[in-house]
């Protein structure tokens, strides 16, 4: 019904063609879903509710009597309807909110709503002052913030200066083939791959749709899409869419204001022409910029509308050569000093850019107080204090020091805190700290030396999360059995810590006591079986620990503490053992047999030694 409702509409004639034909289909269809929605789907969260009940009575029913045919079909029919209802259910929490809000055990939607209300109740503007007086009248409350954005984002820049091509002769260009790749014909393919490309669930863009509509539709509206696309590439425009010696040395760090929103757009068109792009790609990119519009939404109101005068559209994530902050080197005198600042304020002049002075910064490195004041002087900016934050990492011209890394300690702390609810198993809990925790902690290493007493807690924090720490105790892992099986090569035996620890002892050991313990480096054949990749984890784990006697049945545990029993708890006429427990037990032989029956095969081990 969703479909028919959508291509009804998606199907009739349109006055305008191309991309501009699209938005008015997408119009359309926006006014149509609003009324399917009030009329067939009235109350999600509702609908999902009674569903849930319902399917919660009829299990009930099925499990009071099993073997009635009825019951059994209404099970299945209710499960089918839950189903259904909980996927549009999760739907619709995934548009009403962040999916990174939504768990499953514990719906949202008041948690969601609460906090959208706060949240709208701090943001609402009321007000603004001039001279000392609070204008508190709506009307000029709104006036007063469109001409605002309206005298910042829809005049063009002031920019006089052209860009010195002459400065783009020393970087590299593109070259004929690399022109030719970029304004070669796209193909029907290509636009699919590219729609195909984006998450369902992302935020939509401004005409209210996501990519999932597009997506699920593709098979019908596809073709539509694709042809506005390629006409789009194809004409040009949107068809009516508007070895190191000691010196003094400095560090500038630029931050840019409004970088996105205020570059100069004859700037971008004199860039890429100087990088010998071709006119038809520059034409494309101009006609993105310059078909800019904005509304001002004032306390979840729409305001006016204006037209672009410089500055880009484009999501921020998807422009690379505009970025923030820069860094610049340079020697700790005044003529390095006057020179910065001259390219500085060039390169202001050409890209209609402006430094915002209040949160650039000088780092300074062997120059003398008085040194410093001159350069702070001329360069208008204070004096910044390591360790630097540069594209989210702490730079120091030192190693770093411990209290450097306590960004990393805590994203592994939260991590862990958000863990703490979940009832994960060994193998569970192993697995999240090799692909998460020390994925973190490695990332780090790789970039900068960390401290030995951070890389310590960081250890700490995995192995309490692995045995389960409880206040000042952790949970029994007594290592139990004669066997100590040694890593798969002596390069990797050679890298461990603490065996690293024990080749220092090996002047004072007895070597001839530890042989007569029974300790002893075992290569077993059914190791590579319960390692398989196919295998789940925590079975991997289990099988690995039974196999080398090491679960802590109960005649283990009688070695380690008092209990009250050392029986087999279902047939109390046997001690607990591993052997009792995978091969003597009644029950797991049933399960032999019938697993050996169903397979074919029949060499099951009578015992752990076989």
């Amino acid at each position: 019904m969703f479909k028919d409702t959508v291509l009804d509409s998606w199907n009739k004639p349109t006055i305008k063609e191309g991309l501009a034909g699209i938005i008015q289909k997408l119009y359309r269809v926006k006014h149509v879903l609003k009324k399917f929605h009030k009329k067939e789907l009235v109350d999600i969260p509702h609908s999902y509710q009674v569903a849930k009940e319902n399917l919660n009575m009829a299990q009930d029913d099925l499990a009071n009597d099993p073997l009635n045919s009825v019951h059994q079909l209404a099970e299945q029919t209710k499960l089918q309807e839950f189903t259904q209802a909980r996927t549009r259910y999760v739907s619709f929490l995934q548009q009403t909110s962040k999916i990174t809000w939504l768990q499953f055990n514990d719906e949202n939607s008041h948690y969601f709503h609460a906090i959208m209300k706060k949240r709208r109740a701090e943001n609402r503007i009321t007000s603004y002052v001039v001279n000392d007086e609070v204008i508190d009248d709506y009307d000029k409350v709104v006036e007063h913030y469109f001409n605002h954005f309206r005298n910042f984002m829809g005049k063009k820049s002031s920019t006089n200066k052209k860009i010195d091509i002459n400065c783009l002769k020393f970087g590299e260009k593109l070259t004929i083939m690399q022109q030719v790749n970029l304004i070669r014909p796209f193909s029907k393919e290509e636009v699919k791959e590219a729609m195909f490309g984006i998450h369902s669930i992302k935020s939509p863009g401004p005409d209210g749709f996501g990519a999932g509509f597009f997506i699920g539709l593709w098979n019908e509206i596809g073709n539509d899409i694709s042809m506005a696309v390629l006409n789009f590439f194809r004409d040009g425009l949107a068809q009516g869419l508007y070895e190191e010696k000691h010196f003094s040395k400095m560090l500038m760090k630029i931050d840019l204001s409004k970088a996105y929103d205020t570059v100069d757009w004859q700037f971008v068109g004199d860039l890429l022409k100087g990088l010998c792009f071709p006119l038809r790609f520059i034409h494309w990119v101009l006609v993105c910029l310059k078909g800019t519009s904005y509304s001002l939404m004032l306390n979840s109101r729409l305001h006016g509308t204006f037209r672009g005068g410089k500055g880009s559209s484009t999501r921020r994530s998807d422009i690379s050569s505009l970025v923030y902050d820069l860094v610049i080197f340079c020697k700790g005198n005044e003529e390095s000093m006057s020179l910065t600042q001259s390219a500085i304020n060039s390169f202001c002049d050409t890209t209609g850019l402006s430094i915002n002075n209040t949160k650039s910064h000088i780092y300074f490195g062997g120059i003398n107080d008085d040194c410093k004041t001159q350069l702070l002087e001329i360069a208008q900016m204070e004096e910044g204090s390591f360790p630097l934050k540069y594209l989210g990492v702490h730079l120091r011209p030192t190693k770093w020091r411990a209290a450097d890394c306590g960004g990393i300690i805590d994203k592994i702390q939260r991590n862990l805190h958000s863990w703490a609810s979940k009832n994960l198993s060994f193998a569970g809990r192993a697995q999240l700290i090799h692909s998460v925790l020390l994925g973190i902690r490695n990332f780090w290493m790789s970039i900068f030396i960390l401290p030995q007493k951070v890389v310590a807690a960081i250890d700490k924090s995995c192995r309490d999360f692995l045995w389960g720490l409880k206040g000042n105790r952790s949970k029994l892992h007594s290592l139990l059995g004669n066997k100590f099986v040694f890593p798969k090569s002596m390069e990797e035996l050679a890298s461990l810590k603490y065996f690293r620890k024990f080749l220092k002892l090996r002047n004072v050991i007895d070597c001839a006591a530890v042989t007569s313990s029974g300790l002893r480096a075992s290569n077993v054949q059914y190791a590579s079986a319960i390692w398989h990749h196919l295998c789940v984890s925590k079975h991997r784990f289990i099988s690995w620990k039974a196999m080398n006697d090491h679960l802590l049945t109960r005649d283990h545990l009688g070695k380690i503490m008092e209990l009250a029993s050392y029986y087999f708890p279902v047939c109390e006429s046997v001690i607990e053992t591993h052997q009792h427990l995978f091969f003597y037990f009644t029950f797991t032989k049933k399960i032999l047999q019938d697993v050996s029956s169903w397979s074919g095969f029949s060499g099951w081990p009578s015992n752990i030694e076989a």
